[in-house]
């Protein structure tokens, strides 16, 4: 069983790193209009928010555990 599973793992990274050796046509083009800019920018956007968000969730949590134990 374990075997089996170290074989798939090899099998699966080798399949991801084949593929990675093609350029990408459309980064390139991007590139080249400056449009990349906006992806990374709405990327970043959503990594803030996110995180941001998670921040909030953890703050509400430590609140509620602090209500609890002061019961």
């Amino acid at each position: 069983m374990n075997r089996n599973f170290i074989s798939l793992l090899f099998w699966l990274s080798s399949i991801c790193l084949s593929a990675q050796s093609a350029e990408p046509q459309m980064a390139d083009s991007m590139r080249a209009d400056g449009k990349i800019w906006i992806v990374i920018c709405v990327i970043a956007i959503i990594f803030i928010s996110l995180a941001a968000f998670m921040l909030y969730i953890e703050r509400k949590v430590k609140k509620i555990e602090d209500q609890l134990n002061n019961k």
